[in-house]
């Protein structure tokens, strides 16, 4: 559970969230640095959580202090309810559409971006992803908003995906075309980032395993 967002605050609480991802937990009898704490986790290697909003964790620069945790969430994702890993099965030069998939996002304003890279090292057909905030992108990948179908070298934008609101449900489609020389499989992942560019970036990656039959 996360570290409250007002009133008194406990540093061996605090503490409990960094190590044990609970606040209420208390379970460690060892008396923590607030300065461990706050610049790199204690003990040594857990790092402060980044996927917080800058405003819901330490800045790590002295002097350091307690109501600088005030809401941090030490497993704290802004990607939830994640689109698992899948495969997408075509015919040569034939095109085919996923469902309709999606995820919840935890984002109040800020950008969220899907981008598609390459994971085997040769590209057997073309995947494209269309990003919508407002519903299904359709098979068109421009229904309800979206970002429109977006490739290898491109990227799938979407400004305050949630409207706004503190969270909200973000609408997926991917789009393939079959490999035209010969049967294969490779696979694309495609990245999902929030807030890229900033210190509260955050990614979620789902590889997508792509089939051309004969």
């Amino acid at each position: 559970m996360a570290v409250p967002s007002s009133g008194e605050l406990s540093l061996t609480s605090i503490f409990a969230e960094v190590n044990e991802s609970d606040y209420y937990l208390n379970a460690d009898s060892e008396i923590p640095s607030l300065t461990n704490i706050s610049t790199g986790g204690s003990p040594p290697g857990n790092a402060i959580n980044t996927a917080n909003l800058s405003a819901n964790r330490p800045d790590g620069s002295t002097p350091h202090a307690m109501s600088e945790f005030y809401a941090y969430d030490h497993d704290f994702s802004p990607f939830s309810s994640v689109i698992g890993d899948f495969t997408l099965t075509a015919a040569q030069n034939a095109t085919v559409y996923s469902s309709a998939l999606s995820f919840t996002l935890t984002m109040a304003a800020g950008t969220l971006t899907a981008v598609i890279t390459d994971v085997s090292g040769a590209e057997y057909g073309q995947l494209w992803v269309s990003i919508s905030g407002d519903g299904d992108p359709g098979t068109g990948g421009t229904d309800n908003s979206a970002s429109g179908f977006k490739t290898i070298g491109e990227t799938a934008s979407l400004l305050n995906p949630t409207g706004g609101a503190a969270s909200g449900t973000i609408h997926v489609r991917f789009k393939f075309k079959g490999n035209g020389g010969s049967a294969a499989t490779d696979i694309n992942n495609c990245t999902f980032t929030a807030n890229p560019t900033t210190a509260d970036a955050s990614t979620d990656v789902v590889a997508v395993t792509k089939t051309t039959t004969r």
